[in-house]
């Protein structure tokens, strides 16, 4: 997502060739992958005669397999992230997360600064509840992102550290 100040006249996204365009808008795309791996996806930003361009390293996961009987029906359960809890927020460093989900998924957490570099990333098993402790005391003061994804679902909560 495109996140600059001043608005940039236009911009230009370089995606793998591999990846399938989701969602759209002029700053942000939403892609998927069929390939588990990782992949670079590059922004360039005009603004007047001025340029400037960010690259990031996206890793797509492989997702959780499962079986299905024969005479298997989908119900229409919820699936995805249900609630969200972090304490103490803002922080001085410490900082617990904890997820409720609708159902047993492997939940992944990436915790970025605000920049886009990644400070830690975590990954829990297939449950329908999941607690995750943070410290990120020896960082700069300053907002983080942390992105929280199943399967089904992702959330992005900021997280303010002082």
């Amino acid at each position: 997502t495109e996140v600059c100040y001043p608005m940039p006249d236009s911009v230009r996204w370089t995606i793998p060739s591999q990846a399938r365009l989701l969602e759209s808008n002029h700053f942000s795309r939403t892609i998927t992958q069929l390939e588990p791996g990782t992949y670079q996806v590059k922004l360039v930003g005009y603004y007047s005669v001025c340029t400037d361009s960010v690259t990031k390293t996206v890793t797509f996961l492989v997702p959780e397999q499962q079986p299905v009987t024969d005479n298997a029906r989908v119900a229409a359960i919820p699936k995805g992230i249900k609630s969200i809890e972090v304490f103490p927020n803002p922080t001085t460093g410490a900082f617990s997360v904890v997820v409720t989900l609708y159902t047993k998924e492997v939940l992944y957490g990436f915790l970025h600064e605000v920049s886009g570099n990644e400070v830690q990333r975590v990954q829990g098993k297939a449950k329908e509840e999941h607690q995750f402790s943070f410290d990120i005391s020896k960082y700069p003061q300053g907002v983080y992102l942390l992105r929280l994804a199943t399967n089904s679902d992702q959330q992005t909560v900021r997280i303010l550290l002082q």
